[in-house]
C-alpha cells in the first residue's frame, strides 16, 4: 500500500512570522499528513464516519461499507458481507468490544466477524451512535427520535418530541462531563440531564437550528456547529456566545468539531476547510489541503488527528 506523506504549514500569528527571517520555517510550525484514498484500499474516497476501538484501530464509514485500518493495511465490509446498506453514517462500539454500524437502511452490530441487523430499526435512516458513561447505547434516527439500549434487545425510547417534528432528526448525540447527553437536531439542540430536557434554538441565541456538530473542550465548555451561518457557538455560564470562522466569504456549514491535545479546536466545514479555534482567534489552516468539503473528524489515543473529507478520502495528522 502506498502512503503519500507531506508537510503542510499552518497559519501563523503575524508576529511570530515577522520574528522569522525570509524563507526560514519554524520547525514547531511543520507538521505532517498521511493521506489514504481508493488507491490505497478504501472502498470510497467519500469518508462519512470514523471511530477508534478499543485496540485502536480506525473505523471508517463510507458511501460504499465500513472499512478498518489496522495500521498498515484496511479491510473492508459491505452488502456483500451482510450491511443492510452501504452507506454507513455513523460507528461506534460497546462495552464488550461489539462494533454498531449505523447506516442509511437500519442498525447492524458485527459479533465474532458477522454482520448482524437489528429488527428494530428495520428500514431506518441511523445518523449517530453514543455509549454512555453507564455502557447503555444509544441510537440516533432521521425522523424517529433516539433510542436507548439498556441490556435488553429491544431499546427504549431516549428522547423523542411530540410538538416539533424536525426535533426529531437527530444528526449527533455526545455526552458531556457531567453525565449530560447533547442531541443536536434539525430543530435545535436538546441538553438531556436525568429527565430533565433543555432546549436551545435560534430565540436563545443559537445561529441556526440544524445542529451538526458537538463538543467539550478543556475548560468545559460546549461547542456546536451548525448547517447555516458561518459561525460556532460556545455554551459557557450559561449563555451562549457565536464566533465567526475566519475568511468564510461563502455560505458554509460545520461539519464536526474536534479538541486536539493542546487544548484547540478543529472546526472542519464543508466547501471552507479546516479552521482552528486557540482560544483567540478563528483561522483557516492548510490551505492546499487536498479537499475543501470536510465531514468528520477524530483524535485518536495518540492525539493524531483523522480527518475524513467529501471526496479525497482520508487523512492523518500528526503534530
Amino acid at each position: 500500500m502506498k502512503i503519500r506523506v507531506h508537510y503542510l504549514i499552518m497559519a501563523a500569528p503575524i508576529l511570530l512570522l515577522a520574528c522569522a527571517e525570509e524563507g526560514e520555517v519554524a520547525q514547531s510550525q511543520r507538521h505532517k499528513w498521511v493521506y489514504y484514498d481508493k488507491g490505497d484500499g478504501l472502498a470510497s474516497d467519500r469518508v462519512l464516519a470514523l471511530y477508534e476501538d478499543n485496540s485502536n484501530r480506525i473505523w471508517i464509514g463510507t458511501d460504499q461499507g465500513v472499512d478498518v485500518y489496522t495500521g498498515s493495511s484496511f479491510v473492508h465490509y459491505s452488502v456483500a458481507n451482510g450491511l443492510v446498506s452501504n452507506v454507513v453514517n455513523a460507528i461506534a462500539s460497546d462495552n464488550d468490544g461489539i462494533i454498531w454500524a449505523g447506516t442509511d437502511n437500519g442498525l447492524n452490530l458485527l459479533i465474532d466477524g458477522d454482520w448482524y441487523y437489528a429488527l428494530f430499526f428495520d428500514g431506518a435512516v441511523v445518523t449517530s451512535l453514543l455509549r454512555l458513561h453507564n455502557g447503555n447505547m444509544v441510537v440516533g434516527t432521521r425522523g424517529g427520535g433516539a433510542y436507548e439500549y439498556r441490556n435488553s434487545p429491544t431499546p427504549f425510547e431516549y428522547y423523542r418530541s411530540t410538538t416539533c417534528a424536525d426535533c426529531n432528526d437527530i444528526n449527533v448525540l455526545y455526552e458531556s462531563k457531567p453525565n449530560e447527553v447533547w442531541i443536536g437536531t434539525e430543530g435545535g439542540l436538546k441538553r438531556k440531564a436525568g429527565n430533565t430536557i433543555t432546549s436551545y434554538t435560534t430565540l436563545q441565541g443559537l445561529p441556526d437550528n440544524h445542529i451538526r456538530a458537538i463538543t467539550q473542550d478543556n475548560w468545559g465548555n460546549i461547542w456546536i456547529g451548525t448547517l447555516y451561518g458561518s459561525q460556532i457557538s460556545r455554551f459557557t455560564k450559561g449563555k451562549w456566545e457565536n464566533i465567526d470562522l475566519a475568511n468564510l466569504y461563502v455560505q458554509s456549514w460545520v461539519g464536526d468539531l474536534e479538541v486536539d491535545n493542546n487544548g484547540t479546536l478543529w472546526i472542519s466545514t464543508f466547501v471552507g476547510g479546516i479552521h482552528h479555534y486557540d482560544g483567540a482567534v478563528v483561522r483557516k489552516d492548510f490551505e492546499n489541503f487536498p479537499d475543501e468539503s470536510i465531514t468528520t473528524l477524530l483524535k485518536d489515543v495518540e492525539g493524531n488527528i483523522w480527518v475524513g473529507t467529501f471526496s479525497s478520502g482520508l487523512a492523518k495528522f500528526t503534530p
